[in-house]
């Protein structure tokens, strides 16, 4: 649940991530290149620890992308920090002022902006309350037809407001659901995935993960809206290209209950840390023991 709350700089925000995954990569081809012909040494070898750990997490957030991460980002802080303040008390005794400046600016700097301030997301506006009732909203399914929210709550349902394809930790925790869906599906509940993004990508995730789950479309985030969940400038910039819109969503999840009563809302504060089906499956499970009783 949410605790704390930090400005959004939605802007600020969508700059960011884009200009540090370039800076990255050429910080990262620059101290290759530097190893290739001075060897790994003094000053190029502690600003290859700087830099190169955050590429190696971006990599692999995106090949092996988890719901939770923690302490991996620890580690890639603290290879980084170690690396940068060598890079700088070397570089400075030397002629190598670029590689002085560059990797903690990178390494350091860059490191705690992105785990301190970028990973957080702000609070959604007036997002539901636990005992009111699922407002009416339309959607879209895989092939385009319109679905109101009143078709979806003959039965208990589970829903999950996710940014879409392009983001890793969303589509981890789809997967976990989706490990999870014969125990949810046991308790009669219908899981209900709702995101912004085009058709054809949330056609292409429904394939992928081959589940009873309905997969739906939100044009305009309009429903998102209505809930109180949408997130202004929220893509990173430049994914625009491959056709999403720069306001996403809030990461959320609703439980509601048949008929549309809300029953339990989760909403992430921060983007690397998504909650366990465990939660949803123990709200479940005291739910349905509540009803019998």
């Amino acid at each position: 649940m949410r605790f704390l709350s930090f400005p959004s700089g939605a802007v600020a925000r969508r700059w960011f991530i884009t200009s540090y995954l370039m800076a990255l990569m050429l910080a990262s081809a620059h101290v290759a290149m530097r190893m290739a012909t001075d060897g790994g040494k003094g000053v190029v070898l502690s600003a290859a620890f700087a830099v190169w750990p955050w590429l190696v997490y971006f990599v692999s957030l995106f090949l092996w992308a988890s719901p939770r991460i923690g302490t991996r980002l620890g580690i890639t802080q603290g290879l980084s920090l170690m690396g940068g303040l060598a890079a700088l008390l070397l570089g400075l005794r030397s002629t190598e002022y670029v590689l002085a400046v560059e990797a903690p600016l990178l390494g350091i700097l860059g490191g705690c902006a992105y785990a301190w301030w970028y990973s957080r997301l702000p609070a959604g506006d007036a997002i539901p309350r636990p005992g009111t009732s699922l407002p009416a909203f339309w959607l879209q399914d895989t092939e385009g037809r319109a679905v109101q929210s009143q078709e979806l709550i003959t039965t208990p349902a589970l829903w999950l407001f996710y940014r879409g394809n392009w983001c890793p930790l969303c589509v981890a925790q789809i997967r976990e659901l989706a490990e999870s869906y014969r125990r949810i599906e046991a308790l009669g509940v219908r899981v209900v995935l709702v995101s912004p993004q085009p058709e054809a990508p949330t056609r292409q995730l429904a394939r992928r993960f081959a589940v009873p789950f309905t997969f739906l479309t939100d044009p305009g985030n309009l429903a998102a809206r209505r809930l109180g969940l949408s997130h202004a400038d929220g893509l990173p910039l430049g994914m625009e290209v491959l056709g999403y819109e720069s306001e996403t969503v809030l990461p959320t999840v609703l439980l509601t209950d048949t008929g549309g009563e809300i029953l339990a809302v989760h909403q992430t504060d921060n983007y690397l840390h998504r909650p366990e089906p465990e939660y949803f499956l123990s709200l479940l499970g005291e739910h349905r023991l509540a009803r019998s009783v």
